[in-house]
């Protein structure tokens, strides 16, 4: 057989690309949740990699705030904070606003707010919420757990999301 004269250009990504992909996602969609202590020899394992590459994805992972390390104590995801929480809420208040400005649907996720009374204006949009024992409480800083948001996962945002698409992509076909 001949060789083809057409280069078939290779994909090759490094171990700790892999890793630090692998990871991110996991902190992303809540399989490592906030908090949880991360050991290198127990995720390198669970990746199938060696440690060094578990290390390097780490230290990736640090530089951008997702994990953080004391040295010789503990690697762990980075808590979330009520501070981080509340300089989200504004940044997600303006998006709601420009969105509802612009006329685009809008997935939003309430926790302690009533979403009459602050979800977004009009009716294409997607309002996902589970009521807990506790919520509405209207506070700013939840003096529990933020299990309000904690109910909402991540499978839900993006079924809702979809769902928008789909009626999207049919209204213009």
């Amino acid at each position: 057989m001949p060789v083809p004269q057409q280069k078939a250009a290779a994909s090759r990504t490094l171990l700790r690309d892999q890793a630090y992909v692998r990871l991110r996602d996991a902190i992303l969609d809540g399989t490592l949740e906030p908090g949880e202590q991360l050991k290198d020899a127990e995720i390198a394992e669970w990746l199938g990699l060696s440690r060094t590459p578990i290390r390097e994805a780490l230290a990736r992972l640090e530089e951008y705030g997702l994990v953080e390390t004391a040295p010789n104590r503990y690697t762990r995801v980075t808590p979330l904070s009520a501070g981080d929480a509340r300089d989200a809420f504004s940044v997600v208040a303006a998006l709601h606003s420009l969105a509802a400005w612009l006329g685009v649907p809008v997935v939003a996720s309430f926790g302690s707010t009533e979403p009459r009374l602050t979800g977004p204006l009009g009716n294409s949009h997607i309002i996902l919420r589970h009521h807990v024992e506790c919520s509405p409480c209207f506070l700013r800083q939840c003096p529990i757990d933020f299990r309000c948001m904690k109910a909402i996962s991540a499978q839900e945002v993006a079924d809702a999301v979809l769902s928008i698409l789909g009626e999207k992509l049919q209204l213009d076909a």
